[in-house]
């Protein structure tokens, strides 16, 4: 990813990814998004359909050296339970075909962080595997809004979707919460950069 598409994504609170994360490109950019704000400690939040493990070994980063902390909600289809990994990490497990459960979840992450005053950057991964539980226009206001929520609170967040598993009508309505579309094209690894300001 270009500087100058860095600077203009600084503003974003929201980012829509779209790639496949099997791809090195998208995963650069997943990891610059992640990384935003990085010089401050920063708290991070991972809603992923990965296992708590799974995503850590997948993360760049090192829990734990990372100054701040590490909350990771699994998306998945046992019941829920929440565990401490390790010191600095904590996960829960939601269904995700519970968009409110989840809704629920992260408003609560996002609530104390506003009490300690840390930045937060939060990792959607992935609203393709959600669309496979819930209807597309249960999922479109679901985002709108989580995207104002994290924008209540400045926070910075990116959301994955992989367009090779959707058809451009449905790319395009899921496009309209975002701040800042970041589309990878894996063929020749440009990605490019879109913006409503």
């Amino acid at each position: 990813m270009r500087t100058e598409d860095e600077q203009r994504l600084a503003r974003a609170s929201s980012v829509l990814l779209l790639g496949s994360m099997l791809d090195r490109p998208t995963k650069q950019s997943h990891e610059t998004l992640l990384s935003e704000g990085a010089d401050e400690p920063t708290d991070i939040l991972a809603l992923t359909f990965q296992s708590p493990d799974q995503w850590l070994r997948s993360w760049s980063g090192d829990s734990e050296t990372h100054d701040g902390r590490i909350g990771i909600i699994t998306l998945d289809e046992s019941p829920a339970r929440m565990q401490r990994q390790a010191d600095g990490v904590t996960s829960i497990t939601v269904n995700p075909a519970d968009l409110t459960g989840i809704g629920m979840k992260l408003s609560d992450y996002l609530s104390s962080q506003v009490e300690t005053g840390t930045e937060t950057a939060i990792c959607f991964d992935s609203v393709t595997g959600l669309l496979q539980y819930t209807n597309q226009k249960s999922v479109f206001r679901f985002l709108r809004v989580i995207t104002r929520r994290i924008e209540q609170i400045d926070g910075i967040a990116h959301f994955h979707l992989d367009p090779g598993a959707h058809d451009r009508k449905t790319i395009n309505t899921l496009k309209s919460p975002f701040d800042a579309i970041v589309e990878v094209d894996d063929s020749n690894e440009d990605v490019s950069v879109s913006t409503r300001y």
